[in-house]
């Protein structure tokens, strides 16, 4: 149901009550008139005639009037001293009560009134005429009015549909209201905007280079590599978080996490040999036939005797952190025992090239560890981040950095 037809439906039987409400109050105002007059000629002709006897009052009635009966009112109440009228519509008769007089007593005076009723049922007819010309004028103003509305407002929606559906710059001028002129301008400016920005979308793609699709490409494969498989991990036995920071060619780092029912926990990183999406593709289709090609960390966790060992090629010395000591302690390769909410980290050689040492390395985390260990390692992750990434960026640091951590659990 359209706008128009909602507007009809509310204003068509408003406007035909309205003018019923009209043409009755009309009616009765002019059939009250039409009865006062024919009242004010009976009384004028009742003056002259009002000391004589009844059957004279009747003769000289009857000239005047058509008179249908007279009869004498017997036990008439003492408040009845003036002329009373009553009319019957279905009779077409007027009733007048006369009082009494010294000549005669109280009477009824039955007269025949067609000339009156036939101008009544004239005004009938002229009042439902002039009605239904009213409501026929009424509801042709009312079909403009909607028109003038609501032929803008489509055109309006025909014009929304099109830049919905990508026509966008068009000039949209709608004739109509102010308010609906104010409408279409605010369309055509959001039309233009939306066709310039479509515009510069499409030269910035034309302009980007071959190599920023490629930088992307590898990020995202970089992110299913590490952080994904280390998200999608379910252990009982640790709690995983990573921490990337890539750079405009971004380093193949591969997570392999094996965690078999009553047998250690295994876990390996692999890096890729050189940077972007040739090094990553090597990296995932030769990592296991040819493992020692690769730099590369090997850790392990025995969850009954709680005891941590690792194997590592060209990756940095992992580090411990002790939640319960709250500091640094070193680890042994062969094996560490390690305790409930410990921290162990495995990270990529670019993390110790930015700290040039291991001892600044841990001097610098440790100040976010002490605060921020015992929260849990989504905020610790959260944290690290933002310390790793501000101590990069003032040292201007342009490398892949990426880290691993898990809680003992």
């Amino acid at each position: 149901m359209n706008i128009r037809t909602r507007f009809f439906l509310f204003l068509i039987p408003a406007t035909f009550f309205s003018h019923i409400f009209i043409a009755t109050c009309m009616y009765q105002t002019w059939s009250l008139e039409v009865q006062k007059q024919f009242e004010k000629r009976f009384s004028a002709a009742l003056e002259e005639k009002d000391a004589l006897s009844t059957s004279e009052l009747a003769q000289a009635l009857d000239k005047d009037f058509f008179l249908k009966t007279l009869r004498v009112i017997p036990n008439i109440p003492p408040a009845f001293h003036r002329i009373h009228f009553k009319t019957s519509y279905y009779h077409e008769t007027v009733f007048a009560y006369l009082p009494p007089t010294k000549m005669r007593s109280a009477i009824q005076v039955d007269l025949a009134a067609k000339e009156l009723f036939s101008e009544l049922k004239s005004g009938i007819f002229w009042t439902a005429t002039a009605a239904l010309m009213s409501m026929g004028i009424s509801l042709c103003g009312l079909f403009l009015a909607t028109r003038k509305i609501t032929a803008p407002i489509e055109d309006l929606k025909k014009a929304a549909l099109a830049i919905a559906a990508g026509d966008y710059g068009q000039n949209i001028s709608v004739k109509g209201p102010k308010e609906i002129q104010e409408l279409s301008n605010t369309l055509s400016v959001m039309s233009e905007c939306l066709y310039e920005n479509s515009q510069r979308h499409k030269e910035s793609l034309l302009e980007k280079p071959l190599a920023s699709y490629e930088e992307t490409s590898a990020r995202h494969l970089q992110k299913m590599m590490f952080s994904m498989r280390a998200k999608d991990s379910n252990s009982d036995k640790i709690s995983i978080k990573t921490l990337a920071l890539h750079s405009l060619q971004p380093k193949g780092l591969l997570l392999e996490l094996c965690d078999s029912p009553g047998a250690p926990l295994q876990l390996s990183l692999f890096e890729a040999n050189q940077a972007g999406l040739a090094g990553m593709y090597d990296l995932l289709t030769n990592h296991k036939t040819n493992q020692e090609s690769f730099p590369q960390i090997s850790a392990s966790l025995d969850a009954r005797s709680e005891l941590f060992s690792y194997q590592t090629k060209q990756f940095p010395t992992p580090f411990l952190w002790s939640f319960r000591e709250k500091t640094f302690f070193p680890l042994k390769e062969d094996c560490t025992k390690v305790d409930c909410g410990d921290c162990i980290f495995l990270y990529t050689p670019s993390l110790f090239s930015l700290y040039k040492t291991e001892k600044e390395m841990q001097k610098h985390l440790g100040k976010v560890l002490k605060f921020f260990a015992e929260e849990g390692l989504d905020p610790l992750s959260k944290m690290l981040y933002k310390e790793i990434h501000f101590f990069a960026k003032k040292q201007d640091f342009d490398e892949d950095i990426h880290l691993l951590f898990f809680q003992i659990l």
